[in-house]
């Protein structure tokens, strides 16, 4: 199931793309402003070269001041303040548009997760039902491995497959979401044949007199985890349909281990959240990603001031968007301890930064923390919150 570390991952990666947005508009700036003061080809005056590189440059000079200080600069000149102009307007504009699509893009990308969960399921479904159809195509041949094709009955007559199958929330689901498996009859074929029959669990299960629900719901939970999740083309399926596929894969194979568990105490089958309480994960999520943009500078200021033996010029892009994002949940989370959020984002530094990272990160924080703590700025409310360090 969804939590809250891997939205603080799908967060960091947001606000990585954000920055490379961010320079690339910058540098879409200064293109204009070269463009601005270059050489009319098909003007018949007389144009003075030499003055129109002394602007160019000096107008660059000057929007590069104004990204880094975001203070108002003039260059004297009318000609190169209105550029000038033109060009912070332009920067400002797409600025707000990237900051909406990445927050779009990054919302997508978690709610694309249930998607991707009923996928799963349509192909477990698809599964057991193909079973039936291999039978029947066996029995018209007469010859052949009708057999083999009857003991895999078993698996479309499953207690747990049946309740798939019949669930009217699953279909209704699969409708309205409009699911769709690109060459879904050649992949079924292949899970049957290649992988399900190679899976020792499955072989054990099908020589079985009879079968219990407990045994009908163990082999469905092995076939989700050994059999469609480690089939080769299944993941290659996966991962063309979404880039983050390799982190979602585990909350989609718990949110179909969930479903599954759940016919225990329900013979219904029904589906399950991406999260218990996906609203407010949801505002978690949001608000993490907007104050570590919209308070930027003043992060950087306060991160800078404690980078003693560091130079801030070579500490990593993912380092800094780390340490913004803990220092945004311990100003703005009052329900999270600072511990927590400390140890949390050490271990996001362990997984996706430079070796290094643990030490730096935790030294900068443990300072960080204990100055927003002196000046009253870290609040903590809720039960064992209040004061906390």
């Amino acid at each position: 199931m969804l939590n809250r570390r891997l939205l603080r991952v799908k967060a960091m990666q947001a606000i990585y793309n954000f920055h490379q947005k961010e320079e690339a508009n910058f540098n879409l700036q200064l293109d204009f402003l070269d463009e601005h003061f270059s050489p009319d080809l098909n003007s018949m005056e007389v144009q003075d070269r030499e003055q129109l590189k002394k602007d160019r440059q000096y107008s660059k000079n000057l929007f590069e001041k104004w990204f880094t200080t975001k203070e108002v600069v003039t260059g004297g000149r009318e000609e190169i303040n209105d550029a000038l102009e033109m060009a912070i307007r332009q920067f400002e504009q797409n600025h707000k548009k990237d900051i909406k699509a990445t927050m779009d893009f990054m919302l997508k990308d978690v709610e694309d997760i249930s998607y991707e969960y009923l996928v799963l399921l349509f192909l477990i479904k698809e599964l057991g039902d193909y079973t039936k159809v291999y039978l029947e195509n066996q029995d018209k041949k007469k010859i052949g491995k009708l057999e083999f094709a009857r003991k895999n009955i078993r698996l479309h007559d499953n207690k747990v497959m049946k309740s798939i199958r019949e669930s009217v929330e699953l279909e209704d689901a699969l409708i309205r979401k409009n699911v769709k498996v690109t060459d879904k009859d050649e992949l079924i074929k292949h899970i049957f044949l290649k992988t399900l029959q190679e899976n020792k669990d499955y072989k054990a299960y099908l020589e079985l007199e009879e079968t219990t629900f407990e045994d009908d719901l163990n082999i469905i939970r092995k076939i989700i985890s050994e059999v469609v999740l480690q089939d080769v083309k299944v993941q290659t399926f996966f991962e063309e349909m979404d880039l983050q596929w390799i982190e979602n894969r585990a909350i989609v194979k718990g949110m179909c281990q969930k479903s599954v568990k759940d016919l225990v105490d329900d013979p219904v089958f029904k589906l399950v959240s991406i999260s218990p309480n996906w609203e407010e994960d949801k505002e978690f999520f949001e608000k993490l990603f907007e104050e570590a943009v919209k308070a930027d500078e003043e992060l950087d200021e306060l991160i800078e001031k404690k980078l003693k033996n560091w130079d801030k010029e070579r500490v990593a892009l993912t380092d800094k968007i780390i340490l913004k994002m803990a220092v945004v949940e311990l100003l703005s989370f009052p329900y999270i301890p600072v511990k927590v959020s400390i140890n949390e984002y050490i271990e996001l530094s362990k997984n996706y930064s430079t070796p290094k990272s643990k030490q730096f990160v935790n030294g900068v924080l443990d300072s960080v923390s204990k100055e927003l703590h002196d000046q009253g700025r870290i609040k903590k409310s809720g039960r064992g919150l209040i004061d906390n360090k």
